[in-house]
């Protein structure tokens, strides 16, 4: 948001816009590359989300040999990228149990 502040070409310069707004000026000449997500990226996605939505339990191992069973091999890291691109998914987040009153965290753990 602070990037929009500066502008070239004022009486102010660049370097001190930037100074004044705490921005670096490597982000003020950067040139942002969109990300363009080609269609087996996409295709992975889905099969993720399917999956995941059957099985809220699989983690990104399990995910993988979900993947490989169905013939798509997929690295854990691609696996893992996903989940963390569609953490402001509401299926992705994991919540641990609640804590009752009296109980400490640790304790509820050892329960399970």
């Amino acid at each position: 948001m602070r990037r929009a502040w500066i502008e070239s070409g004022e009486a102010v310069a660049v370097v001190q816009q930037c100074l004044l707004a705490g921005v670096s000026r490597a982000t003020i000449y950067a040139q942002q590359k969109p990300v363009v997500l080609d269609e087996s990226e996409l295709l992975h996605r889905r099969l993720i989300d399917e999956e995941y939505t059957r099985h809220p339990f699989y983690g990104s191992r399990r995910m993988v040999v979900f993947l490989g069973r169905t013939g798509h091999t997929v690295n854990r890291k691609r696996v893992v990228r996903h989940e963390v691109a569609c953490r402001s998914c509401s299926h992705f987040h994991r919540r641990e149990p609640p804590v009752s009153p009296g109980e400490s965290r640790s304790l509820n753990k050892e329960r399970l």
